[in-house]
């Protein structure tokens, strides 16, 4: 959780122990950055509502996080362009007030920003930063979601082979991280390469694992994606009936979170 400073960030050294108030904050938005995946529009709130307190309390460490959480927050709910200005302040924040693992987590959410906007270059450098800050701090499931990015992003140029060797790896960190969360992703990205290969049946096998790890996860968010795929494979396939069905509960699910970017 981001309280735990000086665990995770050797350079601030040690600290006296936060105030009640602001132990709150940091506990609110450790809640809202977990539940972000599962429902991105309450994660916001919270997330809004720690900046307002954070605010008043004059806590730098705080209105970081909270920067950080909005960002990110946003990007799910697919509004890129206010998504950005909140992490880009969360960065120099984190910089300044020298925590890496903040600073690690957004380098992650701005490559995934840039990713969605088609600046290739800038994601790849944030994946990149997110994945070497992630790797000094020892912090493996962080290196996993870096190497998920790094995948979205090859993808996104066609460079198949090397995305398909990040999901890879993304997997087997997750695997060794008991994450079936962050499995589902990356068995998601591994589909989506061989879709684009023209190997349906292998992407069907993969998407219809991380199906059922979204399920386990309950994240509808995550669920609502993989219906996506799936109907995009059937419908590859020309089973049409089932690419219809997956279709419709996908925008179901989209349209009660606010995923405007895979609703359409």
């Amino acid at each position: 959780r981001p309280s735990t400073r000086a665990a995770a960030n050797p350079d601030v050294g040690a600290q006296a122990p936060l105030d009640p108030a602001r132990e709150a904050v940091l506990d609110q938005l450790s809640i809202a950055w977990e539940m972000r995946l599962m429902d991105a529009r309450q994660a916001l709130a919270m997330s809004l509502e720690a900046n307002r307190r954070a605010r008043e309390l004059q806590f730098p460490e705080g209105l970081a996080y909270s920067h950080r959480g909005i960002g990110a927050c946003l990007y799910l709910l697919a509004d890129y362009e206010q998504a950005l200005p909140h992490l880009q302040m969360a960065l120099r924040m984190f910089i300044k007030i020298r925590d890496r693992q903040g600073e690690a987590g957004t380098q992650q959410a701005l490559g995934y920003v840039y990713t969605r906007v088609g600046d290739y270059a800038e994601s790849v450098s944030s994946m990149m930063k997110a994945y070497q800050l992630a790797e000094q701090l020892g912090q493996r499931g962080e290196e996993a979601w870096a190497e998920v990015g790094l995948g979205m992003v090859n993808l996104e140029m066609d460079n198949l082979d090397q995305g398909i060797r990040h999901f890879q790896r993304a997997d087997a960190l997750f695997i060794e991280q008991h994450d079936r969360l962050g499995r589902a992703e990356a068995l998601d990205g591994i589909g989506r390469v061989y879709r684009k290969r023209g190997s349906y049946g292998r992407a069907l096998e993969y998407h219809l694992q991380a199906l059922q790890l979204h399920e386990q996860s309950e994240s509808n968010l995550g669920k609502a994606k993989c219906l996506l795929f799936l109907g995009r494979v059937y419908q590859n396939l020309e089973d049409y009936d089932k690419a219809l069905r997956h279709f419709y509960e996908s925008l179901r699910i989209n349209e009660t979170l606010g995923d405007r970017f895979h609703e359409v």
